[in-house]
């Protein structure tokens, strides 16, 4: 340990008595009363840059809006119209198709073709496992077989200390 590491050491402040454990529970409070003061500052700086944000998405759809209007035509006439330039590039790209459906009226309509899938799917029942079985030592057993459920490991949760203002 260096001697300044060591000195540091010597010198830690602690609490000793109970107006020193107030004023920690005060620098506590103040400090968290300042980071709720943080955080309010940035919503606000947050919900600012939203509106600017909103503002400046209106004018690139009004835009967009307008050079759709002026390219449109073009590719009606040409499906194979291009527009290149250092500004920027506009060509017209095929979408794939998108399907809705209304999952209820398909399975009536098609119940009892080869169109049906049927899924089982296998759960561990864990709220039934918490209730009925027993823990020791980290694992978990069944208390009226005593066999021990290998796939389980439990951790104890620790004590931790909590402030309330």
């Amino acid at each position: 340990m260096t001697e300044e590491a060591t000195q540091e050491a010597k010198q830690r402040w602690t609490i000793e008595n109970d107006d020193a454990l107030k004023w920690t529970l005060d620098k506590i409070r103040s400090l968290q009363l300042y980071q709720a003061a943080n955080t309010k500052h940035a919503e606000e700086v947050q919900k600012r840059t939203d509106k600017a944000n909103e503002t400046l998405q209106k004018d690139i759809d009004n835009l967009t809006q307008l050079v759709n209007e002026y390219t449109q035509p073009k590719f009606d006439a040409d499906p194979e119209y291009r527009f290149e330039s250092t500004s920027g590039n506009i060509t017209f790209d095929k979408q794939r198709d998108k399907w809705n459906y209304n999952t209820a009226m398909l399975l009536k309509q098609l119940e009892g073709t080869k169109w049906i899938k049927t899924k089982e799917t296998r759960s561990v029942d864990k709220t039934g496992i918490k209730k009925n079985f027993k823990v020791q030592d980290g694992k978990v057993f069944n208390p009226e077989t005593g066999e021990v459920l290998k796939g389980i490991n439990v951790v104890q949760g620790t004590k931790q200390m909590k402030i309330k203002f």
